[in-house]
């Protein structure tokens, strides 16, 4: 619950969204509540736009090993891979 505490999501880089989801998933952890407050602040738009290609495929890999559907949070990430600046 303490990781959900918007005073902590608002410490979490892009680097950190894609490291914590990918772990959860990893460990087969569902937790939609978690998974749904960090889409939210992933989708701010100084995260998002500081996605590298590592963190995106991190963070749209554990949604889908989830289930956890977040399609506003996957146009988000979708749209980052157009930036010019990524690889």
């Amino acid at each position: 619950e303490r990781t959900i505490m918007p005073e902590v999501l608002a410490r979490f880089s892009p680097q950190e969204v894609g490291n914590t989801m990918w772990a959860y998933a990893k460990l087969g952890i569902t937790n939609p509540k978690l998974m749904n407050a960090v889409a939210e602040h992933a989708m701010q738009k100084h995260i998002a736009n500081g996605f590298n290609s590592q963190n995106i495929a991190n963070t749209a890999w554990a949604f889908a090993k989830t289930g956890v559907q977040h399609l506003r949070l996957l146009d988000v990430l979708a749209n980052s891979t157009m930036r010019p600046d990524m690889e």
